[in-house]
């Protein structure tokens, strides 16, 4: 994706087994992403949608989850910590 437009259109049209937003992406924020309802209530609310974030204190982690991402994923990560953070939060476990 270019941008948060074009993941939200995306969203909207297709179904996921789980959506990775940064929150800081050009013309829509993945937090302003997550805070328009209709973003969600018209894409597959079973998809697990987590945050990509350099801002990952315990304070913006809480707001993140509470605006409805269900994991954080602090940057820079490990292919070893993103593999972890795979596993928990899909149904199909990677090696």
């Amino acid at each position: 994706m270019k941008d948060g437009l074009e993941a939200l259109n995306l969203m909207q049209k297709e179904t996921f087994d789980m959506v990775l937003l940064d929150i800081n992406m050009p013309n829509l924020s993945g937090e302003s992403l997550m805070r328009q309802k209709e973003a969600y209530r018209k894409s597959n609310l079973e998809t697990p949608i987590l945050a990509l974030t350099a801002n990952h204190t315990e304070e913006e982690v809480e707001g993140y989850l509470k605006i409805g991402f269900i994991d954080v994923i602090p940057k820079p990560f490990t292919s070893k910590q993103f593999v972890q953070m795979l596993n928990k939060n899909l149904k199909v476990k990677f090696g």
